[in-house]
C-alpha cells in the first residue's frame, strides 16, 4: 500500500457523527487516500466515529476542506457532523501480520 516504503504512513483522523461517517470517507476517497478505515470502537451508539484517510502526503488543506463540504451537503449533513480532524504520522506495519495479535481462536 505505501508504494514509496517510507517508514511512516501520514494519516487524517476524522471525528464524526456516526450517521455522517459514509460522507467523510467519501471526501477522503475524493482527495485521493490511499485507503480508509472506520474505526466502530466507542463507548455508546451516539460517540463520534473515527474516519481514517491514509497518505504519502496530505492533501492541501482548502482542497480538503472544500472536499468535506460537498460530501456532507451531498449526503445532507452540515460541517456540524465533524467534531475534529487530527494529522498524524503512522509507523509502517505488517498489516497482514497485526491482526493475528488479538485474534483468539474459538472452540
Amino acid at each position: 500500500m505505501n508504494e514509496n516504503n517510507n517508514e511512516t504512513w501520514l494519516a487524517l483522523e476524522i471525528a464524526v457523527s456516526p450517521e455522517a461517517a459514509e460522507a467523510v470517507e467519501f471526501a477522503l476517497n475524493s482527495v485521493n487516500a490511499l485507503g480508509t478505515a472506520i474505526s466502530f470502537r466507542r463507548v455508546n451508539q451516539t460517540e463520534a466515529l473515527i474516519v481514517t484517510g491514509y497518505f504519502n502526503e496530505f492533501p492541501d488543506d482548502q482542497i480538503l476542506q472544500d472536499e468535506l463540504h460537498y460530501a456532507l451537503r451531498s449526503y445532507d449533513f452540515d460541517e456540524e457532523a465533524i467534531h475534529s480532524v487530527k494529522r498524524q504520522a503512522i509507523e509502517n506495519t505488517d498489516w497482514l501480520a497485526e491482526w493475528k495479535k488479538h485474534w483468539k481462536p474459538t472452540t
